[in-house]
């Protein structure tokens, strides 16, 4: 009984540290890398060394998921990423910094907006124009307060009619 009692307590040891001693948190060495991987990541190959771990396994997961991509999918990404090179500094950090507040959100908040963004895309045309010149024509403050609204204060905002629409904004200056 005390020796089953020990190869227990020394079996969660060994879980336990090799829970602690995850491959992902480990740096990797350049030179341990697959030739597809160096190939794929051949510009980082001078500072690699210098990259934190995870660094390292973020641009691996990249690697990998790109060399599981056809050839079409490349085409996109490679038009994705000269998009975002040509942005300006200051909108891309924006845009890393919406990207954290976005991963900060529950799951079903994050499903809600991919939601929104898909009917956003399925829309018309038309209809998508006119509600992004909607949208530009209102202040950053006002973006910015219907962007902290919940799912049922805008439910409750779009069903106000025009006048109590304006009779709000009325109110929200005079405070």
């Amino acid at each position: 009984m005390k020796q089953s009692n020990m190869i227990s307590h020394q079996l969660l040891i060994l879980l336990i540290a090799t829970s602690l001693w995850s491959p992902q948190l480990l740096a990797v060495a350049w030179d341990d890398l697959s030739d597809s991987e160096k190939t794929t990541l051949k510009r980082f190959e001078q500072n690699w060394e210098k990259f934190d771990d995870e660094r390292q396994q973020r641009l691996l997961t990249g690697a990998k998921r790109w060399q599981e991509m056809d050839p079409e999918q490349k085409g996109v990404m490679k038009k994705r990423f000269r998009k975002w090179q040509s942005l300006p500094v200051e909108r891309r950090q924006q845009l890393r910094e919406r990207f954290r507040e976005f991963k900060q959100l529950s799951p079903e908040e994050q499903q809600r907006i991919k939601n929104r963004i898909q009917q956003f895309r399925s829309m018309e045309p038309e209809k998508r124009q006119a509600l992004r010149e909607r949208w530009n024509k209102l202040t950053p403050e006002q973006r910015e307060r219907f962007r902290k609204m919940t799912p049922e204060q805008r439910k409750r905002f779009r069903q106000l009619t025009p006048e109590q629409r304006k009779a709000l904004r009325e109110k929200r200056r005079n405070n």
